[in-house]
């Protein structure tokens, strides 16, 4: 996109606020954040928010070397992650909350929500899968190597699969938060 989409403004906030409230009313108190080192601006817009941040220092990152970063600053008591990247603002917290409903009821189980049979984000991963990632591995290696353990949560929000990697997909994504929050 050629800019931090995380700081893209929707409506009256930044990006990454509208996701984190979609946590925060789902009942997360504190999610964790992960900057890269260019993360600065974006952690001054979250100054006072209730979020722990952690920082991957490695540049030029995949998102697997966040996940990994996150892991290390979550408590000890965390069963499971949910994994939501911050170019994704139209999740919904009926979405978040209900991921961890499942995890509740299936611990064990990958929880990927589907709107109209298409997968998307953010997806639930018990903490001891994230903890065996080998070097190399990526969190769709942890789905293709455990499909036995993968639960397809059906959601009526369209939003998991609307992320802003294009300008074009910027304005669709304002367009529709438009329309839905007056």
């Amino acid at each position: 996109m050629g800019t931090t989409k995380q700081l893209l403004p929707l409506l009256d906030r930044p990006a990454i606020l509208h996701c984190l409230e979609s946590f925060w009313k789902a009942g997360f108190d504190r999610p964790v954040v992960v900057l890269s080192p260019e993360g600065s601006e974006v952690a001054r817009v979250l100054t006072g928010c209730p979020v722990t941040i952690a920082w991957n220092e490695v540049v030029e990152c995949e998102m697997i070397d966040s996940v990994r970063t996150g892991l290390k600053s979550v408590s000890a008591s965390w069963s499971a992650l949910i994994i939501c990247p911050a170019d994704y603002p139209l999740v919904s917290p009926s979405t978040v909350a209900g991921l961890a409903e499942r995890h509740e009821a299936e611990p064990g189980s990958i929880v990927i929500p589907v709107y109209n049979g298409r997968r998307g984000h953010p997806v639930l991963f018990p903490r001891p899968l994230l903890e065996a990632l080998g070097p190399e591995m990526t969190l769709r290696d942890i789905v293709h190597n455990h499909p036995d353990k993968v639960i397809h949560y059906p959601v009526e929000n369209r939003g998991i699969i609307f992320d802003m990697d294009t300008p074009a997909d910027y304005d669709a994504i304002r367009r529709i938060i438009a329309e839905e929050k007056p």
